[in-house]
């Protein structure tokens, strides 16, 4: 079982939550403003949908890139701290 920093899964809660209700107002907001231009409704929706859909595509690249970077960094930090409890570092 690997440790997770508490720190790690707050970053990756916030930048999950955030990028959600960012995508969702981001969204609404579009279709909003091409209703007032008098867009057409199918297009406004379109708009509203293809803007949120951009947006959570990139707050899952930005989660799974998070996630990639801790993964990649977890087994050096684990090889420092057995170093550390057998007596200092080896030279």
């Amino acid at each position: 079982m690997v440790d997770k920093s508490n720190g790690e899964l707050q970053l990756r809660g916030l930048v999950l939550a955030l990028g959600h209700r960012t995508a969702a107002t981001a969204g609404a907001l579009t279709a909003l403003v091409s209703l007032l231009f008098h867009v057409p409704l199918r297009a406004a929706c379109l708009r509203g949908g293809t803007t949120w859909l951009v947006l959570m595509v990139i707050t899952r690249a930005t989660h799974w890139l998070l996630r990639r970077t801790y993964a990649e960094r977890s087994p050096g930090v684990e090889n420092r701290s057995a170093e550390t409890l057998e007596g200092g570092s080896k030279r």
